[in-house]
């Protein structure tokens, strides 16, 4: 039998193959997880914000049906319902934060006649000044919730905050040409 074969031996200055698959796929596959795990934030709170709209305008629809005797107590009974109890508005959703009020539109400016928001934002008021004319009664009904992220640092690059504010409202007519507050 002949001696051994000497063993290839790598010069000094050569780097090393072995392992550097193993490396570059760790490299990708990090980023490949940070960005579908922002993928999946994003669609996550796109639906969310979906049904947080439907269910405002699915509620403020129930509410403005209650009768226009000039009375608001079908109106205050029907919101105190719901906010106490979210009835198959937000039960998938239980820390949202439910608002609502019945609001009148008098010379250009909306005055809010009951319900548990005291005040409306610039953007809700725009869009109920836009919807109701001169001594309209409407309803406002507002859902707000903060989303819980997968990888908050992720969620910051695509949206700009760690944990997002979603907001959803809608203004529905109740009765025309009757001032009640």
């Amino acid at each position: 039998m002949g001696r051994p074969r000497p063993r290839f031996r790598r010069p000094f200055l050569l780097p090393a193959r072995e392992g550097s698959a193993i490396v570059e796929f760790a490299m990708v596959a990090t980023t490949l997880i940070y960005l579908v795990a922002g993928v999946i934030d994003l669609v996550a709170m796109s639906g969310i914000n979906r049904e947080i709209e439907r269910a405002s305008t699915q509620l403020a629809a129930a509410i403005a049906s209650c009768p226009t005797g000039g009375s608001t107590s079908c109106v205050t009974d029907t919101m105190d319902l719901y906010r106490t109890r979210k009835a198959n508005v937000l039960m998938r959703y239980p820390a949202a934060t439910l608002s609502m009020a019945q609001i009148n539109e008098v010379s250009g400016a909306i005055k809010v006649c009951a319900g548990n928001l005291t005040y409306l934002d610039a953007d809700v008021q725009t869009s109920a000044l836009s919807l109701l004319y001169d001594r309209d009664v409407g309803i406002v009904v507002m859902i707000q919730m903060d989303y819980q992220t997968i990888f908050p640092s992720v969620t910051r690059l695509f949206t700009g905050a760690s944990l997002p504010h979603l907001r959803g409202w809608s203004v529905a007519v109740q009765m025309s040409d009757k001032q009640i507050c």
